[in-house]
């Protein structure tokens, strides 16, 4: 499935210059897909959700590896990660129906009237409603690591001494380490993978890299005041600020605001991204790792003709245990409230929820990768309306099955056509 492109570094290279990841490292790597932890259904909302099934019902699914210390050149993405990532399947356009000259539709041959075909720019404005937003907040976080990393490295390289501007250059994409450094330019920060365009990053702040930065830097404590481009793709100024407020706990609070792609064109974003970040009960000692995170993303996103004002709630739960067998638990909310102008039509999510899992697990005579583990904790439900009127439902196109990958989630609108606006689990 496509998705949005990478703000920063696409998983694949991350996997490549870093060699692979640690499981402590697996739920930052999930921070790359539209990812998040449950939340509750909205006031009001169908807590069973639109075409939730059984938790008797069952089928099979896929864990992501993680990404690590790199940095490189943005690329197309792939499903990885939030992936709060991105994000949708593409639907190809259809016309709509021929209308006579009376308004009405044209019969089919039952001779009944066949239901009005939504408009085909519903077909890929819903998507980017739906999950934009997460997508680019997901990559930023990504952004703010991987510059940490690049900081640390080119500073290693320069004698120890603080740098934030040079060149940073990968000489193999398999292995991280083997990088260099050189002095010039004097104003920027230059990172290239082997002979690829530059990733730049004008730094006007950034703190917290000095201990050697760990995968969950950006979600920890620094303050980063930077600018971040690549080719004529991407330019884009990030401020953040992270703190501990207890013991393996911390909040933090950014604004993103600039230009940044995806496969439908070039997006214009101001957004303000804010959450805590939640390490308490983890014991590297006694095998087990816990961390999640709440967040929040309101703000304009502009592309393609329309103008979505995002109003967000995302979170994510990651579990690991090594003992008795090898076992990972990844659980994900969305609650979205955005809506959408196209023209002179408006579009908004109404009461847009859906909660869901996948675990992965190694041992014990069994061996799973990224599968459905508890039905009963999927469900979702929601509307799209305009005007007052309902559009579409949201829910998913098929059976939750234990062992599967599961269904996507889309919007199933009144023609009866739908657009994937989620993969869920990406195999």
């Amino acid at each position: 499935m496509t998705r949005l492109m990478s703000l920063m570094a696409m998983v694949a290279l991350a996997i490549l210059v870093t060699g692979g990841c640690s499981p402590e490292q697996l739920g930052d790597l999930e921070s790359l897909l539209p990812a998040v932890l449950p939340v509750a259904p909205p006031a009001g909302s169908d807590a069973s959700g639109a075409g939730r099934e059984s938790d008797d019902e069952a089928a099979s699914g896929d864990v992501d590896s993680g990404a690590s210390d790199s940095t490189g050149a943005p690329a197309p993405a792939d499903d990885a990660a939030d992936g709060p990532g991105n994000d949708t399947a593409p639907v190809e356009p259809r016309a709509e129906p021929p209308v006579a000259d009376d308004g009405a539709t044209t019969p089919n041959d039952g001779g009944g009237a066949e239901p009005p075909a939504p408009p085909a720019e519903l077909k890929t404005v819903v998507p980017r409603l739906f999950s934009t937003s997460h997508t680019v907040t997901s990559q930023v976080s990504e952004t703010l690591y991987l510059a940490a990393i690049a900081v640390y490295r080119a500073s290693m390289l320069n004698g120890g001494m603080e740098t934030y501007t040079g060149t940073l250059t990968y000489h193999d994409p398999n292995d991280g380490r083997n990088c260099s450094y050189a002095p010039t330019p004097t104003d920027r920060l230059c990172v290239v993978v082997v002979s690829g365009s530059p990733t730049e990053y004008t730094i006007n702040q950034l703190t917290g890299w000095q201990r050697e930065p760990e995968s969950h830097y950006g979600f920890w404590e620094h303050s980063a005041d930077f600018t971040v481009r690549y080719e004529d793709k991407i330019n884009v100024y990030i401020v953040s600020q992270a703190v501990p407020v207890a013991s393996g706990k911390s909040q933090w609070q950014r604004r993103i605001m600039g230009k940044t792609f995806d496969e439908r064109g070039t997006l214009e974003l101001d957004l303000t991204h804010a959450g805590d970040w939640d390490n308490t009960g983890s014991d590297s000692y006694a095998g087990f790792l816990f961390h999640k995170r709440n967040e929040t993303a309101e703000g304009v996103i502009r592309g393609g003709g329309a103008t979505i004002e995002v109003h967000e709630q995302y979170s994510f739960l990651y579990a690991f245990q090594n003992t008795p067998y090898v076992r990972h638990l990844f659980q994900y909310g969305i609650q979205n409230a955005s809506t959408v102008r196209v023209g002179e039509t408006g579009y908004a999510l109404d009461g847009v929820y859906v909660r869901w899992e996948k675990q992965s697990a190694n041992g014990a005579g069994e061996a799973l990768y990224n599968v459905v583990g508890e039905p009963g904790y999927w469900t979702c439900g929601g509307r799209l309306v305009s005007d007052g009127q309902t559009v579409g439902q949201v829910e998913f196109d098929g059976p939750v099955v234990d062992g599967s990958h599961g269904p996507d989630l889309v919007l199933r609108m009144s023609s009866g056509e739908s657009v994937v606006l989620h993969p869920l689990i990406v195999p």
